[in-house]
């Protein structure tokens, strides 16, 4: 009904879903729109919260980031840069680099060669009870914590006795396990900077044409 009421008013739907609309707006139907949902509010019982962002950058519905007019940044899904408990763990920098080309205008290869701290680099997997782990010819455990790295192995999977049916776990790079933090120097992990800074650029190449279109 809200959504509805708020395109006849000339606003554009960016994003809809059960508890909020993303909605893209002339400055000066704001007073028309602020009445509609005042009405809204009324009509329902429920009340609405306001935040208003100078920018979003929609990768996927529930993947996006968007800068609000105080320049803070609301992450979702994909470009969550901080590690949430009970999930699986992607590397953070690549959502951090994306994030700090678009607000900042910081090309992705400063922030990803700048970052100190292995611990954005990581990532981990955990396979089935189906399937065996193997890294340089030796079994590892289920579940593993790993970064893209120039001088490591790559990590398999494997399932089935007589015919072994191996899978990549990460078909872009070799990896060095890390299952165990410990205090060496970045500088010598041997970090395939490749690797991360072409995972951003995919990104990035995949939001530049929507975000145009978006505000056309």
């Amino acid at each position: 009904m809200l959504a509805e009421k708020l395109t006849q008013l000339g606003c554009r739907i960016v994003q809809a879903n059960t508890d909020g609309l993303f909605v893209l707006l002339k400055k000066d139907v704001y007073s028309k729109v602020n009445n509609v949902c005042r009405e809204w509010e009324q009509l329902t019982r429920l009340t609405l919260e306001e935040e208003r962002f100078k920018a979003m950058y929609q990768y996927a519905i529930n993947d996006y980031f968007a800068i609000t007019e105080d320049d803070k940044v609301k992450e979702k899904g994909m470009f969550i840069t901080t590690v949430k408990l009970g999930k699986g763990l992607t590397p953070k920098i690549i959502p951090k680099a994306v994030i700090n080309f678009f607000k900042n205008g910081v090309p992705v290869e400063e922030t990803i060669k700048g970052c100190k701290d292995i611990r954005d680099f990581l990532m981990s997997e955990k396979t089935g009870k189906q399937w065996h782990v193997e890294y340089n010819n030796k079994e590892q455990q289920r579940t593993n914590r790993f970064y893209a790295s120039t001088n490591g192995a790559y990590l398999w999977k494997w399932k089935g006795e007589d015919a072994k049916q191996y899978q990549n776990m990460l078909t872009a790079s070799g990896v060095t396990l890390l299952n165990y933090l410990d205090d060496k120097p970045i500088e010598e992990r041997k970090i395939n900077y490749r690797y991360y800074i072409m995972e951003a650029y995919k990104i990035i190449r995949e939001l530049k044409p929507l975000q145009m279109s978006l505000w056309d």
